[in-house]
């Protein structure tokens, strides 16, 4: 619209769908899941309530709701993710504020394998995209504060419900698309943040149903990788075609 707004053709702008749909689907066997709990220190009778990508002003909520969490689920376990790793001493600071029983993610496995905690501070790059695997809950940050939102495909690629906040607009197209899927969970506020986790935690069946629904709309929106790859190679051919008639003194041709 905005191309065309400008003055472009509108015969000459094209929609081939969003790539973000088009990321590769992890492997989610039951092996990978046992071996990623058993280096975490945890167990399979665990719940693990995943807060991922977070950000200043959103810990805090994070926090607040576990404590109230865990009064009914106390084999409830928080995985804390700040988004900025030159947030991670900050954040570990709150935590030990909350007096949990914690520690960062490089201090438990093998550097301490008996040790079990009920907030984990995931200091490690890279490896949040996997450990969604294992979550019963997932909540992804830059959403309850004013930043925008970060991509919340990711979990929904292991079939696990989604809740992000009111501040998507960053991803408002995808975070549309899933509420009116039935597929994310919106939680204007921590409150609601707490009311949603607690409805996840008390019916294992209607998370399953999220997850499912919100795996679905990843399958029906793929596919805009090749639609644009095709749009390339045309132009590809185009331009070598005008670069063989060039080469045979050919002119003007469009």
């Amino acid at each position: 619209k905005r191309q065309i707004d400008i003055g472009v053709d509108s015969k000459k702008v094209f929609l081939t769908g969003n790539m973000k749909f088009d990321h590769k689907i992890p492997d989610v066997n039951p092996e990978k899941k046992e071996r990623l709990l058993k280096d975490l220190n945890l167990y399979p009778e665990d719940q693990i309530f995943i807060a991922g990508s977070t950000h200043s002003g959103e810990e805090e909520v994070i926090l607040d709701v576990f404590q109230q969490l865990i009064q009914e689920h106390p084999r409830l376990v928080l995985i804390l993710a700040p988004r900025h790793p030159e947030r991670f001493q900050e954040v570990e600071k709150l935590v030990k504020g909350k007096n949990f029983i914690s520690a960062r993610r490089t201090q438990i496995g093998k550097n301490n394998p008996s040790f079990h905690p009920q907030v984990m501070l995931l200091d490690t790059i890279g490896e949040l995209s996997q450990l969604y695997g294992i979550g019963d809950i997932i909540f992804v940050g830059g959403s309850l504060v004013n930043i925008g939102g970060h991509n919340i495909l990711e979990p929904l690629a292991y079939k696990k419900p989604v809740i992000f906040g009111p501040y998507m607009q960053n991803f408002s197209e995808i975070a549309q698309t899933l509420e009116k899927s039935g597929a994310g969970i919106l939680a204007q506020t921590g409150e609601n943040l707490l009311i949603q986790a607690k409805k996840l935690l008390a019916n294992k069946r209607y998370a399953q149903v999220l997850g499912k629904k919100g795996f679905q709309v990843i399958q029906k929106h793929q596919g805009a990788t090749d639609r644009n790859m095709e749009m390339i190679k045309q132009f590809i051919q185009v331009r070598e075609q005008k670069k063989r008639w060039q080469a045979k003194g050919v002119r003007n041709h469009q």
